[in-house]
């Protein structure tokens, strides 16, 4: 699921994260009836769902693991092109400006309740600082309920380990799912050599991110 951060001219629903743009690999059925259902959901509160289908590349002389992260790569470079790159995609909501971000989430994550309110706090820090590549909103090393032997704050400024969670922290290490990018970094940056597959490790290379 692609979601741009627009303003909203329309008064949908949400604003921050509005559209939200779903592209599917391929036209498996149940994945589409489900697509549909949420569409027609959706429609009726007024929030603006975009089904986009990606005709899956042909992996046929591939093996093993190849297959299937080759297949992803390339889904991910063809939907961000569309969405960046080709305004008639999202003809069915013209009246949308073209996105100078997306959140980027596959179909298995589960979101916290403060996730957009998280993105939209950290949307002008991403958008005014150069040396910031992505923002995520996962971490490896998360904990359900931090604990105060093991976090340690680094500032003066937090009054209990136990408020730790409440930090941003900086990393030099891109954790990928739900995460935002800008549409200068895929359209200076990342368009013209993305990879034919392994996607998020290449991203973690160096030169990608320097």
């Amino acid at each position: 699921a692609l979601m741009m951060s627009n303003d909203d001219p329309e008064g949908h629903i949400c604003v921050f994260g509005c559209p939200i743009v779903i592209s599917q690999d391929g036209n498996n059925a149940p994945v589409t009836a489900v697509i549909k259902e949420f569409q027609t959901r959706w429609d009726d509160i007024n929030l603006p769902l975009v089904h986009l289908r990606h005709t899956p590349t042909d992996v046929s002389r591939l093996r093993g693991f190849a297959k299937s992260y080759t297949a992803l790569a390339q889904h991910y470079g063809w939907a961000l092109r569309k969405v960046f790159g080709e305004p008639m995609a999202l003809s069915s909501i013209s009246s949308f400006p073209a996105p100078q971000r997306l959140i980027i989430m596959e179909e298995d994550i589960q979101v916290a309740p403060d996730f957009f309110s998280y993105f939209e706090a950290m949307a002008p820090i991403l958008d005014n600082d150069r040396s910031l590549f992505a923002v995520s909103a996962f971490n490896d090393n998360g904990q359900h309920k931090p604990k105060a032997d093991v976090i340690t704050p680094d500032t003066t400024s937090w009054s209990s380990p136990a408020q730790a969670h409440l930090r941003v922290l900086r990393s030099d290490f891109f954790p990928g799912l739900g995460w935002m990018m800008t549409r200068s970094l895929w359209k200076d940056e990342l368009e013209s050599k993305w990879p034919k597959a392994y996607w998020d490790d290449w991203l973690r290379e160096p030169a990608q991110r320097m």
